[in-house]
């Protein structure tokens, strides 16, 4: 795979956890782990502007 990848996940999320990014991101070459602190798993509505940089972040690579 060589298509930009970014994990994301919420560090008080119950459904995924720092282990389970850092597998993902094990199985994707030059992968990218952002955690969200003081988020679950609803990080679009806990942490918008994270959310935003995040995304303008990678849409911004060429």
């Amino acid at each position: 795979m060589t298509v930009l990848t970014q994990i994301v996940y919420g560090e008080n999320s119950t459904l995924y956890s720092k282990e389970t990014a850092k597998f993902l991101a094990s199985g994707v070459p030059n992968a990218k782990i952002i955690p969200f602190e003081n988020c679950t798993h609803l990080l679009v509505a806990e942490n918008p502007e994270k959310t935003t940089e995040v995304i303008r972040g990678i849409a911004s690579i060429r």
